[in-house]
């Protein structure tokens, strides 16, 4: 992996879509090989991985090391950070349409309502394989409404939250 150390002590990994995440890590390495082994699987199924814990505990970390070793083996990426923020913020249409313009790799920025994002989600992005990570998932509608039904997703598509 390449990479430079930047002043602040942040590890860059460079390449397209990779994410930022710190080189102080300790004792992350048997988590990530952990989720390494149920996200990479040979199976062709839709995989959604779920991990829950305490603030601070470094799921957020973790989610990102994960995107960044497999983001290249999907046709679309897309980490959609601090959910519930973002919604407090914009709504859930907010987060529709940062996932579709992600994907669609593509400004997006049609979604007026949540049912309509839904239908565009589901139409959009049916049969491809993806890669997503949705991290801060505290209710239920973060969940429902920005990815629908994993039966949308084509063959070998990866889910990851928190």
């Amino acid at each position: 992996m390449l990479g430079r150390v930047t002043q602040s002590g942040q590890y860059y990994t460079t390449g397209p879509g990779n994410l930022l995440v710190t080189d102080c890590l300790v004792g992350v390495e048997n988590h990530v090989k952990e989720i390494d082994t149920m996200m990479c699987g040979d199976s062709e199924d839709v995989r959604i991985i779920g991990i829950h814990g305490m603030g601070g505990v470094g799921k957020s970390t973790l989610a990102k090391i994960i995107y960044n070793r497999l983001l290249h083996h999907f046709e679309a990426c897309c980490f959609l950070s601090n959910i519930r923020e973002t919604s407090e913020l914009k709504g859930i249409e907010g987060l529709q349409n940062q996932l579709i313009s992600d994907v669609l790799k593509k400004k997006w920025a049609n979604i007026s309502n949540v049912e309509e994002g839904i239908k565009i989600i589901k139409e959009r992005l049916c049969g491809k394989k993806v890669l997503l990570l949705l991290d801060d998932v505290d209710q239920m509608t973060h969940w429902d409404a920005p990815i629908g039904k994993p039966d949308w997703f084509g063959l070998g598509s990866r889910i990851y939250h928190n």
